[in-house]
């Protein structure tokens, strides 16, 4: 595709300074999905491309330096750079700055898909869900994901997979068979599941607070067995009206 569009070999791509520039440009101004495939258009470049060039490791591990110099902000950036990077090639000072843990699967991430976003509400959803324990633990609680509304998983830690890239603080919504195994388990009341195949959709980061009491850390707490008083106070309130 590359070599058809831009005339570029494809063992040039991670040295092709115009054409790195330009998918840092779009990265770098994206947001959430949405305003991604947005700006692939205005600077002239599908999403598969994107992914083309970040399939190799070199351009991949660069644009991870820089997003990771800003963990909190840079979060959905930094998840569009690794999407299509495997654990393996991931190189040794990356994974030290991001935290990066191998998880032994073979889940792979879509950064682009036309019709997908995800409303300003998951992350009150989120909550809600861990107060009715209307959840599931995805690999050893790497991932959170809630029932309420979309059925989206917040990823809870940086971790690689054969395949790619997930990045703590972002959204991901499963596709395809996973989807339908997804609904299966909520049907049937499972709380934890290890998924070893299957394809996520990167949506978006979180969007609030990144001190106390933010989605993360109330869904990390959760995770670890700590339900914290809030939880219990609401809950209760339920019961007793």
């Amino acid at each position: 595709m590359l070599e058809r569009r831009f005339g570029i070999h494809p063992e040039e791509t991670a040295r092709n300074e115009v054409l790195l520039d330009r998918v840092e440009g779009i990265i770098r101004g994206s947001y959430d999905m949405d305003s991604y495939i947005v700006n692939c258009h205005l600077w002239s470049i599908y999403p598969r491309d994107v992914a083309d060039v970040l399939s190799h490791p070199q351009a991949a591990n660069d644009l991870l330096r820089k997003f990771s110099d800003f963990p909190e902000w840079r979060r959905y950036q930094a998840a569009v750079a690794g999407a299509s990077l495997p654990f393996e090639s991931l190189e040794d000072d990356v994974k030290e700055k991001m935290d990066v843990i191998q998880d032994d699967s073979n889940l792979s991430i879509m950064t682009y898909h036309p019709s997908w976003d995800l409303c300003f509400r998951a992350e009150d959803y989120m909550k809600r869900a861990i107060s009715s324990e209307r959840i599931i633990s995805i690999n050893g609680g790497k991932m959170l994901l809630k029932a309420k509304g979309y059925k989206t998983a917040l990823a809870l830690q940086t971790f690689g997979t054969s395949k790619g890239l997930f990045v703590a603080g972002n959204w991901y919504s499963p596709m395809g068979d996973l989807k339908e195994e997804v609904k299966k388990a909520f049907d049937e009341d499972v709380h934890e599941m290890n998924v070893t195949d299957g394809q996520f959709a990167l949506l978006r980061p979180l969007m609030d607070g990144k001190k106390g009491n933010s989605t993360l850390e109330r869904s990390r707490q959760y995770v670890n067995g700590e339900k914290p008083k809030s939880y219990v106070r609401k809950v209760v309130g339920k019961i007793r009206r």
